[in-house]
């Protein structure tokens, strides 16, 4: 991989990484939302948060196992290109067409 790619490739994951937290903000406007919406008490506030945002917070399991899955077909698709000595925007293609018929 040239040097400049390798430059995008890491620039694309920090912008990414940057904007991860506004997923977080989105959770926790829709949680005060929700709380300013039902009349809640304030002394029950924090738990209110607390328990809204367990219960909208993502499942961790599901991404890793998700991710695994991805990995796992990824790496077959590649090791068939390898097999099949495919190289360039050929290796690319087959790849791609891999991935979405897997």
């Amino acid at each position: 991989m040239s040097l400049l790619m390798r430059y995008f490739v890491v620039a694309f994951a920090l912008t990414f990484i940057a904007y991860q937290p506004a997923f977080g903000a989105n959770r926790l406007k829709a949680c005060r939302d929700e709380y300013h919406a039902q009349n809640i008490p304030k002394s029950q506030y924090r738990q209110f948060m607390k328990d809204c945002l367990k219960r909208n917070a993502p499942d961790v399991a599901d991404n890793a196992e998700k991710t695994i899955v991805n990995k796992s077909r990824n790496a077959a698709c590649r090791a068939q290109a390898t097999a099949l000595k495919l190289h360039g925007e050929a290796r690319k293609i087959f790849v791609g067409t891999c991935l979405e018929n897997f």
